[in-house]
């Protein structure tokens, strides 16, 4: 005797016990409750492409703290929703293949401009909000597509989306993105009091090299010369510098492979006193 009956999805209990208890401590959470001692990287990361590199740095970078990562479809909303619709399932299924802890935004706006004032504004709930804002460089550099011990993963996705990430982004963001409009967006990001993080040259990082390097590989800080009395009278960008500086320095791979250095040039006036 055989019993068939058709299949039903009922529902992942857990799921909903998950909800209530996020939505229950989210409104507990409070702004005017935080305190310095337990500050943790609120992270946006503004992507123009699939970087594997930045990516992954920035979820090393987080250390327990939210991770967005942004992305924006330049057009008109609707000839522009169908995209986004493709590009929010295409980072989904990034962050679901390579087991980074992060959130995916994805915004539809007429210019990069106002795209990216909307991701800053809008991300995040609650007292969970991104304040640190990291961005590429506005001219364009070689990506590296390849993620860290994953093999293969773009085939393994193969999705047109995610493909799209990769190339079809990158000339829109190359036609739109000049200095004067890389400028103007981080002219917005400092008005809306965001820390602001420029990442430049992240196709040379190379985690495997960095293992057996001789001699080891090091984090560097660069303090300005006019900020040379950061030890008496730190200000917040030293201050953000360093702490991001060792925040990385914790995660293990970090803490195994690389050492932390602070570094800072001196001035002219330095220099003749000296000699």
């Amino acid at each position: 005797i055989h019993y068939i009956s058709p299949i039903h999805s009922w529902g992942d209990i857990t799921q909903a016990l998950i909800y209530h208890q996020v939505r229950k401590y989210l409104l507990r959470l409070h702004l005017s409750k935080e305190h310095v001692k337990f500050w943790r990287p609120q992270v946006l990361l503004l992507v123009r492409h699939m970087d594997a590199n930045l990516i992954d740095f920035c979820n090393d970078l987080k250390k327990g703290g939210l991770y967005v990562i942004g992305d924006v479809v330049v057009g008109d909303f609707d000839s522009s929703i169908n995209e986004r619709a493709q590009r929010m399932l295409a980072w989904d299924a990034l962050i679901d293949e390579t087991k980074i802890k992060a959130f995916s935004e994805v915004v539809v706006a007429p210019d990069l401009r106002t795209g990216t004032a909307n991701l800053v504004m809008l991300s995040g709930i609650g007292a969970m909000k991104p304040r640190t804002i990291v961005m590429p460089f506005y001219k364009a550099e070689p990506t590296t597509h390849e993620w860290p011990g994953v093999s293969n993963h773009i085939a393994a996705l193969g999705q047109e989306g995610f493909r799209a990430l990769q190339w079809d982004n990158e000339e829109k963001w190359g036609a739109k993105l000049d200095r004067d409009s890389f400028g103007k967006i981080v002219g917005d990001l400092i008005t809306m009091r965001k820390n602001v993080v420029i990442a430049r040259n992240f196709h040379a990082l190379n985690k495997d090299t960095a293992k057996i390097a001789l001699p080891q590989q090091s984090i560097d800080i660069w303090i300005p010369p006019h900020l040379h009395d950061v030890l008496e009278n730190p200000g917040p960008t030293v201050s953000l510098t360093c702490t991001l500086g060792s925040v990385l320095k914790m995660q293990d791979f970090w803490a195994k492979y690389c050492r932390l250095r602070l570094c800072s040039a001196a001035s002219s006036d330095s220099v003749d006193s000296c000699m």
